[in-house]
């Protein structure tokens, strides 16, 4: 897997100062909200996980939206394609760890 962490150096901030400052280290566009209503639908609640914990899920999705575009004022060309979700399968590390040790005991 590809780690899509961005540099998260702020202009005018240097030394100790720079590392007190907490910051965002991945895009926005990078993160997903399950509801209440998903949660369920998906079988788990938010009991079932922990600020900091890792998880996988698997999903599947599809291409709704294709931009590329520039401007006058930039060289650079902007481009991003938009993935609506469509399915998905998640469960919590907490839940395959308990599973887990039902299986082997």
């Amino acid at each position: 897997m590809i780690d899509l962490k961005i540099k998260t150096e702020q202009p005018g901030v240097v030394g100790e100062e720079s590392k007190k400052r907490k910051t965002e280290e991945y895009p926005y566009g990078l993160r997903i909200t399950l509801n209440k209503k998903i949660l369920k639908k998906l079988g788990i609640s938010v009991d079932d996980f922990e600020i900091g914990e890792d998880t996988a899920f698997k999903v599947k999705g599809k291409i709704i939206q294709l931009s590329k575009n520039q401007n006058e004022y930039d060289d650079e060309t902007r481009e991003s394609v938009e993935i609506q979700i469509t399915n998905m399968n998640l469960k919590p590390e907490s839940i395959l760890v308990k599973a887990q040790k039902i299986i082997e005991s």
